[in-house]
This record gives C-alpha cells, sequence and structure tokens, in this order.
C-alpha cells in the first residue's frame, strides 16, 4: 500500500514538470508588435534672414566601454564597433539637422574648435541593436548652453521592417527630438543675440590664430558669456582668408565622414539589426537556461524526498522519473548557457567584420597627403598652426610695414 505523504511528493513532481515544460516555451519577441512612435522633424516653414542663420559643427562623439567583461557581455558593446558609431552617429544627427531647414552649413569635424557659431559634442553612453542612448551638449560661440541632456531611444523589431528599403534609421527619433529641441532653444533668443553669435565665432576663430591681435577684444560677462568689442582690424584680409580656407578644410573633413558613412550605412545597418535580434535570443536563451535549471532543481529536490517518503515500488518509480526530469532540465539548462555563449561570439565577430570593412581613406590636401582616420584630429589640429603660422607671417609683414612708414623721412612739400 502506498503511503499518503507520498502523494505531496508525486504531485509536487508533477507539478514541476508541468512548471518546466511551460518554462520551455518562448516569450513574446518584440518584433511582432506595433512599430514604437517616432517623433517628427520640425521642418522650416520660412526663410530666416541671412545673418540671423546659424551654421552648426557636430564634433565626433566621445564613447563609453564598460571595463567589466560581464557588462560588456550582457549590453552587447565592443570597442571596435563604438569607434566606428563615433563617426556615424555625429553623422546622421548632422543629415538630420541639415533636412530640417533652419540652419545653415551643418558639418561634421574631428574635434570642437574655436569658431563655430554652434558647437554640437556628445558621448554615445549606450548603443546595441534595441537601444540608442547619448548625451548632447550644443554651445554657441559666446559660451551660451542652448541644451545639455541625454537622448534614449528604445525600439522594437517593427523599426527595422519600417527602415528596410527606406533609407530610415531606426532610431531617427532621437535624432528628430535633439533638432527639435534646438530650434526650441534658438526660438528664445532675439535676432540680434543671433547676430551677435555670428560676431563673436568670427572673433574667437581670430582669436585662436592672432591672439595678441584679437584677444583684447573678447569681453567676457558676468555670466560668462561672451561678447565682440569693435576695435581697428590690420588683419580683416588675413583672417578672412584664412576662413575661407579653413571651411573649405572643413568640407574636405565632412565629405570623409559622408563617404564613411555611406560605407558603413549597410555593414552597420546589418551589425545593427542582427544585434536586435541576438539581444532578443540572448535574453529568451538566458531566460529559458535560469528556468531550466532552477525548475530542475525543484524537480531533483521533490523526486529525492519522494523517494525517501515512498515506501512502494510505485512511489520509488515515481520519484526516480522526477529526479531524472530534473537532471534533464538542469542539463539542458546548461547546453542553452553554451548556446548563449555562442551567440555572444556570433556578435562579437560581427563587430570585427564590420571593423575590417571600415578601411581607412586618404584625402590630398594640396601638396600634403592627409590620413583621415584616427589621425584626422592631429590633422585638424595641425592645419589650424599652418592657418595660424600664415596669419602671423601677415602681421609680421603689416607691423614692419608700419614700422618702415614710421621710420621714413617726411617729404618736403612742393612749393
Amino acid at each position: 500500500m502506498i503511503r499518503s505523504d507520498a502523494v505531496p511528493s508525486s504531485r509536487f513532481a508533477a507539478f514541476a514538470l508541468l512548471v518546466l515544460l511551460a518554462g520551455c516555451a518562448t516569450g513574446p519577441d518584440r518584433a511582432d508588435a506595433p512599430p514604437t512612435p517616432v517623433e517628427p522633424l520640425e521642418l522650416a516653414t520660412r526663410e530666416l534672414p541671412a545673418d540671423e542663420v546659424l551654421d552648426i559643427q557636430v564634433a565626433r562623439f566621445e564613447v563609453d566601454v564598460p571595463s567589466s567583461p560581464e557588462q560588456v557581455e550582457v549590453e552587447q558593446v565592443f570597442t571596435e564597433v563604438r569607434g566606428a558609431e563615433a563617426r556615424y552617429v555625429p553623422y546622421t544627427l548632422r543629415q538630420t539637422l541639415q533636412r530640417s531647414g533652419h540652419w545653415g552649413d551643418v558639418r561634421v569635424v574631428p574635434i570642437p574648435m574655436e569658431g563655430a557659431e554652434l558647437q554640437l559634442t556628445g558621448r554615445i553612453l549606450d548603443s546595441h541593436g534595441e537601444v540608442l542612448e547619448i548625451e548632447v551638449r550644443a554651445e554657441d560661440a559666446t559660451g551660451r548652453v542652448w541644451l545639455d541632456r541625454e537622448y534614449s531611444e528604445d525600439i522594437n523589431g517593427a523599426r527595422y521592417r519600417n527602415a528596410n528599403g527606406a533609407g530610415a534609421d531606426p532610431f531617427q527619433s532621437l535624432y528628430n527630438r535633439i533638432a527639435n529641441d534646438l530650434v526650441e532653444a534658438r526660438a528664445e533668443l532675439a535676432a540680434a543675440d543671433r547676430r551677435e553669435i555670428s560676431e563673436v565665432a568670427q572673433l574667437r576663430f581670430a582669436a585662436q590664430l592672432a591672439p595678441q591681435v584679437y584677444e583684447s577684444r573678447l569681453v567676457e560677462a558676468d555670466d560668462g558669456t561672451l561678447a565682440a568689442r569693435s576695435a581697428p582690424d590690420p588683419l580683416a584680409g588675413a583672417i578672412d582668408e584664412a576662413r575661407q580656407r579653413d571651411a573649405r578644410m572643413i568640407d574636405i573633413l565632412d565629405q570623409h565622414y559622408s563617404d564613411f558613412y555611406r560605407q558603413m550605412e549597410i555593414p552597420y545597418g546589418d551589425w545593427r539589426e542582427a544585434s536586435y535580434r541576438e539581444m532578443q535570443n540572448l535574453k529568451e536563451l538566458r531566460r529559458q537556461a535560469n528556468t531550466r535549471k532552477a525548475l530542475g532543481a525543484l524537480a531533483i529536490i521533490g523526486g529525492l524526498f519522494g523517494a525517501i517518503e515512498a515506501d512502494s515500488s510505485l512511489g520509488q518509480l515515481a520519484s526516480q522519473a522526477s529526479i531524472i526530469g530534473g537532471v534533464y532540465a538542469v542539463s539542458s539548462g546548461i547546453d542553452k548557457s553554451r548556446q548563449t555563449s555562442i551567440h555572444v561570439e556570433s556578435l562579437r565577430e560581427l563587430g570585427r567584420s564590420l571593423e575590417r570593412d571600415l578601411a581607412p581613406q586618404v584625402v590630398d590636401v594640396k601638396d600634403k597627403t592627409v590620413r583621415l582616420t584616427g589621425s584626422a584630429e592631429v590633422q585638424y589640429r595641425q592645419w589650424r598652426e599652418i592657418l595660424a603660422e600664415m596669419v602671423a607671417e601677415q602681421a609680421d609683414t603689416a607691423e614692419r610695414g608700419q614700422a618702415e612708414s614710421a621710420a621714413a623721412p617726411a617729404q618736403d612739400s612742393p612749393e
């Protein structure tokens, strides 16, 4: 006769088995959900006066790469991919700003430099196929901060379906929000403020090239912002020439980032969508692995409890079946963990292949060849130094001319 207290253990085993089978079912796929809403881009409806239109420079972004191996695995952050994103994300933002029609020239540059009317800097905090989180700061030439905040977008697979073939970025809503916030910040400025930004930008550019002449013309207010003070400008011609040359150099750099963007768009889009799929698989596999291991352990415990409490052979058989089922569940959970490792490695390989696809580019600048990859920052600094030398030479020439004129004897006036 089977003892009555063996029945609960058998029921426990049966219950564990039912829960185990339920744990094998996959959770809902976010890719089947409706697409998350996209904030529309606010387009310009009127043309601003030329002296109120501001140019924007978007500097290459900084990146955050977690140092903990566990965090790197969980968040799927790869150094080689982040380095590429530091160029790709600013250019996507540049495209959005230019498309809005609210601004003059929008250009991507390697580093923030003096002379920008409105300078955007940023940092990538988190980025994979499911989430993009960045920090953006916008500051004009006077030192006025337009915005300094974090932007985050969490999407589902429907965004990828809608983006495929449409040329749209799955995270376009995030870029639209930044662009719209900048338009809102500009609306708070008077027309005179916008004109002053342009004047101060030109003066800051000149002060970097010839500080001995122009720094004294920058006046700092109590709130830390800068204003321009009028004064005779003996180097106006040299500064204008340097500014035109610098604009051409910035156009070359921007074209480099444009070429980089086009080369990266397809492999990066594929990587990001694959990363999204892998993230979903990773979450599901981990859920299944943890569920199977936990329920397997419960089934083993229930089986052992039943084996101890059961007198009859039927009770022993039921308990042994529970133990075997629990061992299988734990083993299945371990196999799922191994599959998780395989998915993580496949993402690493995707990142490495993306880096191989992004070959460095070389451009010719006059009589020099400039390597526009990681050295673009160095090259641009060198370019500014070249401009400073050019202005300094013209300043020396002007000073010598003035000195010679002062030293020359006055000619007698004709009688």
